[in-house]
């Protein structure tokens, strides 16, 4: 789906529609449709997780920087899922 990629991060939106993935190499985000389309959402990035009251927020680390960004995601993000030990 994403030829020449080397993803390493991904986070679900809450109705599962749309899927963000971070990449090591291209050093984007991608924003994938449910029809299998996809854009870039953001250049130059190393991870990201959704953020805030309402899980709207992405929440960027910057390869090229000691930052990181915030920027609407336009949807809401799943909750993480921790796993539980025995």
């Amino acid at each position: 789906m994403l030829p020449g990629t080397v993803p390493d991060g991904i986070a679900v939106t809450a109705d599962a529609e749309e899927i963000f993935v971070s990449c090591y190499r291209p050093d984007r985000i991608y924003r994938i449709f449910p029809d299998g389309g996809y854009e870039i959402a953001v250049e130059d990035p190393t991870s990201l997780a959704f953020a805030g009251e309402d899980l709207d927020q992405l929440v960027i680390a910057n390869l090229g920087g000691w930052h990181v960004s915030i920027a609407p995601a336009g949807n809401a993000g799943a909750a993480a899922a921790y796993p539980t030990l025995p």
